[in-house]
């Protein structure tokens, strides 16, 4: 490991591959990656009915939607 770390000529030749290919697909990746937005799928169901003065109760449910943070309103 030692005689390689001091092959400056050998680093530059790994480096190359990282610089030229590695550095420009993994930023057009992460970019594709953080600007997509799926919008959530949304199911709206009663918990327990009204019976009496006992009020009824909602159920409001997303799932599989991207980025994780969202808000809900009534």
């Amino acid at each position: 490991a030692e005689n390689w770390n001091k092959n400056q000529a050998f680093i530059q030749q790994l480096k190359a591959p990282v610089d030229t290919f590695c550095r420009p697909n993994a930023q057009f990746l992460d970019s594709a990656v953080r600007d997509k937005t799926v919008q959530p799928k949304i199911t709206l169901r009663s918990a327990r009915e009204a019976g009496g003065s006992r009020p009824a109760v909602l159920m409001c449910s997303a799932y599989e939607f991207y980025p994780k943070q969202i808000k809900v309103s009534w």
